[in-house]
């Protein structure tokens, strides 16, 4: 078993050889010195926690303590949990979940019911290092 460690940040569990928290994107100060993916005359000053490119000050967007790059700044990420899908037709969000599961996939559907802005709506979380083969195995189903 991995000997742990709390982030500073964000205060969840990491494994002491980490050179950032998976959970928040937080670069640790003993991580070498990396540059940012997008701008590469800038020292980058943590990680997107969707896919992992190190980014710069300029390159990236924190949200809840949680870092993104431009690209994943949309992504709706609640506890350790990123929304993949939503839909107003219950049996397509149902049917997404059930291909993902088929995929290896782990996926949770949260019903909105009919609160306040969402008109009934249920969407389909997945883990969030399951986002993006989550996100490519929809595509080849739309």
């Amino acid at each position: 078993m991995p000997d742990l460690t709390t982030c500073s940040n964000c205060s969840e569990e990491v494994t002491t050889d980490s050179d950032f928290c998976p959970h928040c994107g937080y670069l640790f100060k003993e991580a070498p010195v990396v540059h940012c993916e997008r701008d590469f005359n800038q020292e980058a000053s943590g990680v997107c926690i969707i896919c992992q490119k190190v980014v710069c000050p300029r390159c990236r967007e924190v949200r809840n303590h949680r870092l993104f790059c431009i690209e994943h700044k949309d992504v709706l990420v609640q506890e350790n949990w990123a929304l993949v899908f939503e839909s107003r037709d219950v049996v397509d969000v149902e049917l997404m979940k059930s291909y993902l599961d088929a995929n290896g996939i782990q996926a949770l559907v949260q019903n909105m019911g009919m609160r306040a802005r969402s008109r009934g709506s249920a969407r389909v979380f997945v883990p969030i290092p399951e986002y993006l083969p989550a996100k490519k195995t929809l595509e080849e189903v739309a």
